[in-house]
């Protein structure tokens, strides 16, 4: 028996085919294996495919009466159990279930308000601890290292001490002004040797004053209206001024001078002997004419003029160093 299929497609065309060997046979079951299959066309998209089919029914017969009873499997599939979701119990039920018993609370007795006494209610702080006295042979080694000093300098003088504050101020009375030297330089080299002499044991920190003819506050009076006016001039013209250089002592004034000045702040520069104080505007930092003048050579003012007294006593504050 020949026939032939007709479809868009080579497996159309195919389909068609068996169905007609189908329906002209008789015959079920009728699989692409048990014809031969000859393509006509394969198809294009103006051409529908074609084929052509061979089938011998005797040999169909035969062969499905000699073919072994087909083996039935069992089958494997089993249905997956349903598993039942566990039920979500609300967050107080499971705090309830897990959570351990807490131990009851003991009643405690109330607190009784104590009533503080007027005794003692905070009491004002204890005044501060007079000076240390210095002692007599301190005083004695300070006048006889002093008086041996200026009799090696040919300086005529008397010596007044005084150690009411706990500090060792000695007066050196006498006519002849170069003691005092340049800028009380002098009096500066006489105080620290006298300071060492006589600091001994635990009394590293004694104070030891000498002043000449009230040279010491006439100082620290011109230090005081320098810096004053010095402060003024660089607010004024919006530079740094620089000072002349100064022991530490004379540094301390003029920090402590302009430390409540709200328009300069201080700071000292260079290295000793010739470390000196510098005064900044506060406004010049953040304004185009400081930027712009900052590259200049910097104005050193004189300070005072030499023969203007001047005091080199320890200032309240410490330098800004």
């Amino acid at each position: 028996m020949i026939v032939e299929g007709i479809g868009k497609k080579l497996d159309d065309a195919i389909s068609d085919g068996l169905e007609k060997l189908a329906q002209e046979s008789g015959k079920e079951g009728i699989t692409i294996d048990d014809v031969d299959v000859e393509v006509l066309c394969s198809g294009s998209w103006l051409r529908k495919a074609k084929v052509r089919m061979t089938f011998d029914a005797d040999a169909f017969e035969q062969q499905k009466a000699f073919a072994p009873a087909e083996k039935v499997e069992e089958d494997w599939y089993q249905p997956k159990k349903e598993f039942r979701k566990e039920k979500k119990f609300d967050k107080r039920e499971r705090s309830d279930r897990y959570e351990k018993p807490r131990p009851a609370r003991e009643n405690k007795a109330p607190v009784e308000n104590k009533e503080v006494a007027p005794e003692e209610a905070k009491q004002p702080a204890a005044p501060a601890e007079p000076p240390k006295p210095v002692s007599e042979e301190q005083v004695e080694l300070a006048r006889a290292y002093v008086s041996e000093l200026l009799r090696l300098m040919n300086v005529e003088a008397s010596l007044v001490i005084n150690t009411d504050k706990g500090s060792i101020d000695l007066d050196i009375v006498t006519e002849d002004t170069s003691i005092i030297g340049h800028h009380g330089e002098v009096l500066d080299s006489i105080q620290q040797l006298c300071k060492r002499a006589v600091e001994e044991g635990e009394d590293k920190h004694l104070a030891v004053n000498v002043d000449c003819k009230g040279y010491r506050e006439g100082r620290e009076k011109t230090l005081v209206a320098l810096a004053n006016r010095m402060a003024a001039k660089a607010v004024k013209t919006g530079r740094k001024v620089l000072l002349e250089p100064m022991n530490n002592t004379q540094r301390k004034i003029i920090h402590a001078t302009l430390n409540d000045n709200d328009k300069v702040f201080t700071k000292s520069e260079g290295k000793e002997p010739n470390r000196r104080v510098v005064i900044i505007p506060k406004r010049s930092r953040n304004n185009r004419g400081y930027n712009n003048n900052r590259n200049r050579a910097p104005r050193t003012e004189t300070t005072a003029p030499e023969s203007a007294p001047v005091q080199t006593a320890e200032a309240p504050v410490s330098e800004n160093e």
